[in-house]
């Protein structure tokens, strides 16, 4: 050991308040502020309040003279009232109708009437139950003997197979076989669990004196045993019943004191 102490808590602020002691000089010494050009760039900055802060790039620079507004000017657009009131009134009504008369399209095709073509019809076009086109007679087929007919011929087994197997051309009702190597009819088994069907349900509920020694017979006990039993034991599905809502108890808890 050099005999010398070493401070192992040397990053813990010390307690107490701290004073400014003077110098040799009577001054106290004061610490250096942050430089202007340096201050737009601290935290510090932008963490001022009661003022506007800019982008340090626009600290220092230069600001127009006088009322100067941002943007470009747009010149004044056409007001709402006046494309509304499209339609000239008065004279002005009079004058449009007469240069809109000259137009082809309102001579042939005048507003709110049908179009005047001014065609030159015969008269076989004038008649009643004209049409334009050429008639042609009904067929002897029917649209369906066309999609279905009845008498092609029908394509061989080993064609229709093929045509099953790579679109799918199943006939009208045909089931889908997966050519499963059964070891049993398919067409005469059925799966599943068979049931035992209970017969002359009717009959047996009309004439109960018949089934009587076949069901057993209902018994009556104590509604005290019952009660009992619902208490004691455990139900299915259910919370114990613990006896609140048992309506022969007493409804204060505790014991009553004598007087």
């Amino acid at each position: 050991m050099s005999g010398k102490s070493r401070d192992y808590f040397g990053t813990l602020k010390s307690a107490g308040r701290t004073v400014l002691k003077e110098d040799s000089a009577g001054a106290f010494k004061q610490v250096p502020e942050t430089p202007s050009h340096i201050k737009k760039y601290r935290k510090s900055y932008k963490h001022q309040f009661g003022c506007s802060i800019l982008h340090p790039g626009l600290v220092d620079a230069p600001k127009p003279q006088g009322n100067w507004v941002y943007g470009r000017k747009t010149d004044q657009s056409d007001k709402v009232g006046e494309l509304f009131r499209q339609q000239p009134q008065g004279i002005r009504e009079l004058i449009n109708e007469i240069n809109e008369q000259k137009y082809a399209s309102h001579i042939k095709e005048p507003l709110g009437t049908m179009p005047t073509r001014n065609y030159n019809w015969p008269d076989e076009a004038k008649s009643d139950g004209f049409a334009f086109g050429q008639k042609i007679p009904p067929s002897e087929y029917s649209a369906k003997e066309v999609v279905f007919p009845p008498d092609a011929e029908r394509d061989e087994e080993k064609i229709r197979l093929m045509y099953l197997k790579s679109h799918g051309n199943f006939e009208a009702g045909e089931q889908k076989n997966r050519e499963y190597n059964w070891k049993i009819n398919p067409n005469d088994y059925r799966f599943g669990k068979k049931e035992e069907r209970e017969q002359e349900q009717v009959k047996k509920i009309l004439q109960h004196e018949l089934t009587q020694n076949q069901y057993p017979k209902t018994t009556i006990i104590s509604k005290n045993q019952e009660d009992w039993k619902n208490y004691n034991e455990d139900p299915l599905g259910k919370p114990k019943n613990q006896a609140q809502l048992n309506l022969r108890m007493p409804q204060i808890f505790g014991e009553m004191k004598k007087r």
